[in-house]
Formats: structure tokens, sequence, C-alpha cells
């Protein structure tokens, strides 16, 4: 089985994949995880910035689809029983994940305060460390954000993530157990 997380930046979208690694057994690989090998390689600090103009870079020199396409090898020499490919940004990534029978998509729906409270709060691109909410709302219109609407809207699932953390958990339990996955811890 295949989830793929979509939602705009700090929506929760790690905070579930996290959940279904450590009680389904899931394996987690993020849409930017290239994007990230490669900024590294060339010891630089990945930025939301500097991973949108890579992505877009790839996404030019070798077809929309290359990070799902990259994913869904790196999936043939990982076994899980579940896949969560967080991070879902792209139509053409949809595109191609949906024409797969082992494949579903959850939308992750968090206010836009909070979700600028969290990413202020984490630590994952030291660049959010200084984001105001106005350049925050600014990172919206990237080039690898303007899809999110549109593919919000294609959700299989939508999981509103604006309440405690344990209404979260249940909601994906619910989500799992509606698909026939059973819980491992």
């Amino acid at each position: 089985m295949i989830i793929g997380l979509t939602a705009l930046p700090a929506a929760g979208k790690g905070t579930i994949s996290a959940y279904l690694v450590a009680h389904y057994a899931a394996k987690t690989m993020r849409f930017s995880d290239p994007l990230r090998d490669a900024i590294r390689r060339f010891y630089q600090d990945p930025t939301r910035e500097s991973m949108s103009h890579l992505g877009t870079f790839v996404r030019n020199e070798f077809g929309n689809d290359i990070l799902i396409r990259t994913l869904l090898q790196d999936i043939e020499h990982v076994e899980a029983p579940v896949y969560v490919l967080d991070g879902m940004r792209m139509f053409d990534e949809y595109q191609v994940l949906s024409q797969r029978k082992d494949f579903e998509m959850w939308a992750v729906s968090t206010d836009i305060q909070k979700r600028y409270e969290r990413i202020i709060k984490r630590d994952e691109n030291k660049s959010d460390l200084a984001l105001t909410f106005e350049l925050f709302q600014a990172q919206h219109q990237l080039p690898t954000e303007v899809d999110m609407p549109n593919l919000l809207k294609r959700a299989n699932v939508t999981i509103d993530n604006n309440g405690e953390l344990a209404r979260l958990y249940q909601t994906v339990d619910a989500q799992m157990q509606r698909l026939g996955i059973a819980k491992r811890s």
C-alpha cells in the first residue's frame, strides 16, 4: 500500500508519517529527499527556496514526474507493508500514482496560523527560523506550491489537523482500519 500525503507546509505530514512508521511498520520517503540529498552533496543548507528552485530545474530537465519516478525506484529496494510518500506537490506525481491500485492520497488540512507557528518552532530548514508570517504566506506562491489547491481536492481522504495529537492519531487509525491495515504496536 502506498499512501501519498499532500498538504501545505507544516500541516502535519511529518507527524502522520512518523506515527505510521511507529505503529504500522511503514517506510516513509519524502518527495524532498532527492532534492535535499543533491543540495547537501554541494555542502549547502537546504532551504524551501533552494529546494523549490532545484525541483523546478530537475522537473524541467527530466519531466514533471521525476521525483515520483525516483521514489518508486527507491521503494523497489525496501520491504514494508505500507509506504508513505510525504509531500506530494505536483499533479503529474499524482497522475503517476493514481494509476496504481495500491495507492491512496491523503490531504492534511491545518489553519495557516497554526502552520506558521509550527514551522518556526521546528528545525527542518534553517531559513524557517527567521520566517515572518508575510514571508510564510509568500512561500505559498513558489512554483512547487501552486498545484496544491488542485491536488488537495483530489485526495481520497482529508485529515483535519487543527486539534490535539490524540485526535489526529485516532483519525489515522480509523483510516488504516478502513484500508484493512492492522496496527502493530
